[in-house]
C-alpha cells in the first residue's frame, strides 16, 4: 500500500510538472508566435531565433510555477550563478572536443570546406532549447521527483537508462548507442547532483551538442544540420573509433572520457554529501548550500 501510494505521488508530480512545461511551449508555438507572424506578416530567421528564446523562457516559467504553487517551495535549482553557468557550458564543449579534435588530428575526421556562419543562429538556438527542454524533463522533473522518494542512485540509474533507450529512436543508432547515451544520462545526472542547478546541466548539454554541430560531423544520428554547419567534414575509419553515422558520442574515445568524468563527478558529489540516500529529505539538499 505504501509502495502504491509512493508511485501515485511520483506519477502525479511528474504529470503535473510536464503539463506545466508543455503548456508554456504550447502558448508560444500555437498562440503567441502565430499571432506575431500573422500581425507582422513575416517569418524571418531572426524572428525564429526570438521564438526559440521565448520558448525557453516559457519552459522555465512553466516549471517555476509548478514548483512554486504545487510543491510550494522556492525553486533553488533555477538560480542563476554566472560562474557555474560559464563552467557548465565550457566543460560541455571541452569534453566532447577531446574526442572530436583527437579524431581530426588522427585523420579519421577531415574538414573539407568552410560553409559559413549563416546557419548558426537558428540551429544554435534550436540546440539550446532542445537541450534545456531535455534537462528540465529528465533531470528537473523525472530525476528530482524520483530521487526525493527513493534516493539518488536508483533515480539516476532509472532516468539515465530511460534517457538512453529513448534516444534509440534517433536515426543511425547502434548497439553502442544504447550504452554511450545512457552513460551521457549518468554524466548529466551527475552534474545535476553536484550542482543542483538545471541551467548548469542544460548549458553543458547544449554546448556539447553545439560543439558537435560546429564540426560538421553527425550529431546524435542527425544528418540534417550538417548542410548548414560552419564546416563540411567527412569521417572514415573503424566505427568504434569514429562513432559512424551517429557521431562522436558513439566513439570509444568519448566513452572513456565520459567514464573518467563520471568517476570525478561522483567523487566530488560524495565529498560534498550531495548524494541522497533512500528516504532522505531532498527539499533543500546540503549540496545546494555548499556547491
Amino acid at each position: 500500500m505504501i509502495i502504491l501510494r509512493t508511485l501515485m505521488t511520483i506519477m502525479i508530480k511528474i504529470v503535473l510538472a510536464c503539463l506545466a512545461i508543455f503548456a508554456g511551449i504550447f502558448a508560444v508555438k500555437f498562440l503567441l508566435f502565430p499571432a506575431v507572424y500573422f500581425i507582422f506578416n513575416m517569418q524571418s530567421g531572426q524572428l525564429k531565433v526570438v521564438e526559440q528564446f521565448t520558448t525557453l523562457m516559457f519552459i522555465g516559467l512553466g516549471y517555476y510555477l509548478y514548483v512554486k504553487y504545487y510543491e510550494k517551495r522556492r525553486p533553488d535549482e533555477l538560480t542563476f550563478r554566472a560562474s557555474h553557468l560559464f563552467y557548465g557550458a565550457v566543460s560541455g564543449a571541452a569534453l566532447i572536443s577531446v574526442t572530436s579534435l583527437l579524431l581530426f588530428y588522427l585523420g579519421y575526421y577531415e574538414v573539407v570546406s568552410f560553409q559559413g556562419l549563416e546557419g548558426i543562429p537558428i540551429v544554435g538556438s534550436t540546440i539550446l532549447v532542445a537541450a534545456m527542454l531535455e534537462e528540465f524533463l529528465f533531470r528537473g522533473v523525472l530525476f528530482r521527483v524520483i530521487e526525493a522518494h527513493v534516493g539518488t542512485l536508483f533515480s539516476l540509474s532509472f532516468v539515465a537508462t530511460l534517457f538512453g533507450l529513448l534516444h534509440l529512436f534517433n536515426e543511425n543508432t547502434t548497439v553502442v548507442t544504447a550504452f554511450s547515451v545512457t552513460l551521457l544520462g549518468v554524466f548529466w545526472g551527475g552534474i545535476y547532483v553536484l550542482t543542483r542547478n538545471i541551467w548548469v546541466v542544460g548549458l553543458n548539454h547544449a554546448a556539447w551538442n553545439f560543439s558537435i554541430f560546429s564540426t560538421g560531423i553527425p550529431l546524435s544520428g542527425n544528418e540534417d544540420w550538417r548542410a548548414v554547419a560552419p564546416f563540411e567534414s567527412i569521417y572514415n575509419g573503424p566505427l568504434l573509433l569514429t562513432g559512424g553515422e551517429f557521431g562522436p558520442e558513439d566513439s570509444i574515445i568519448n566513452i572513456i572520457v565520459l567514464l573518467i568524468s563520471v568517476v570525478v563527478i561522483f567523487y566530488f558529489a560524495q565529498k560534498n554529501k550531495a548524494i541522497v540516500g533512500f528516504g532522505e529529505n531532498t527539499t533543500s539538499p546540503k549540496s545546494e548550500k555548499e556547491v
